[in-house]
């Protein structure tokens, strides 16, 4: 019965790190995707503010 327990609590801990980890990443993509998205938008406008 330890050792199941035991095991138990190292399913849970390893699911939660394991949905921490990708919504990190997802935030991390999302975060990036969105910063070349508004230079992609945005490089007229600073292009022109150049001139």
């Amino acid at each position: 019965k330890q050792a199941d327990i035991e095991f138990a609590d190292l399913a849970v801990q390893f699911f939660n790190t394991g949905i921490l980890y990708y919504a990190m990443m997802f935030v991390t993509a999302l975060t990036v995707y969105s910063g070349i998205e508004y230079l992609w938008v945005n490089k007229d406008v600073l292009g022109n503010q150049k001139d």
